[in-house]
């Protein structure tokens, strides 16, 4: 992938009221996680296969799942520098996809795209079946554990099934997109993710003050993140004070 630069701002995140960073023309909307670690904004950017824009919907999530996968777990690369997880690849992303149904359940089984009828993949369907599995086994025991037989909010299994078959067309969507942005091989995505997060860490715990700045270069498995505008935005804060 030929070298690109993003750019990037530092805003108050919706979520946790904490400085992150943010691409400059993110639609901010209520659950709008800022990234405040280097492997979160390498997520985004990586991981998900429909730009920035279409962050924070169910489907675009459930795609990224497959990213996940592709570009980290199926080399074992999860949580590189992190304590070893005790979670499988499989486990990991299956986590991943009971959290999107949260966030599906919540928003009244409503997803931001319609969703796609891929074909099945050869490489991917035994994985996808296993994250499934796993899925339905969380889902069902988060649901249990926080709702009686009679409350009316309770999932019943005919819902849990209804989106479990289309995180199952979404995810293998996913992994058509994933390989057509990175078609030469899995090893690729994934030494763009590493360079990406290891190069905005610092910047993503340290922004300072909201307006900063920031411009990502990357492509060719390189990254390089740098501040921008610095002097005018200080100047601002001075007179502020």
């Amino acid at each position: 992938m030929s070298q690109q630069i993003t750019q990037y701002e530092c805003i108050s995140c919706p979520m946790s009221g904490c400085l992150g960073i943010a691409p400059v023309d993110q639609e901010i909307f209520d659950d709008y996680s800022a990234c405040m670690e280097g492997y979160l904004l390498a997520h985004d950017l990586i991981e998900h296969v429909n730009g920035h824009e279409a962050l924070g919907g169910v489907g675009d999530e459930l795609e990224a799942c497959t990213g996940i996968w592709l570009t980290r777990g199926v080399l074992h690369d999860i949580q590189r520098g992190k304590q070893h997880s005790i979670y499988s690849p499989e486990e990991s992303v299956a986590h991943e996809v009971r959290a999107c149904f949260e966030y599906w359940w919540g928003r009244g089984c409503a997803f931001d795209m319609p969703v796609p009828k891929p074909a099945p993949t050869i490489f991917f369907d035994q994985e996808l079946r296993e994250i499934l599995t796993i899925s339905r086994k969380l889902i069902v025991e988060e649901r249990d554990s926080q709702w009686d037989d009679d409350d009316d909010g309770r999932p019943s299994n005919s819902h849990i099934a209804e989106y479990l078959l289309a995180a199952k067309h979404f995810m293998r969507s996913g992994w058509h997109k994933h390989k057509a942005r990175w078609p030469d091989n899995d090893y690729q995505a994934n030494n763009q993710f590493w360079a990406i997060a290891e190069a905005t860490d610092a910047f993503c715990k340290t922004v300072e003050i909201e307006g900063q700045k920031f411009d990502l270069k990357w492509g060719d498995g390189e990254a390089l993140m740098y501040e921008t505008d610095e002097e005018d935005i200080y100047e601002y804060e001075d007179e502020e004070d």
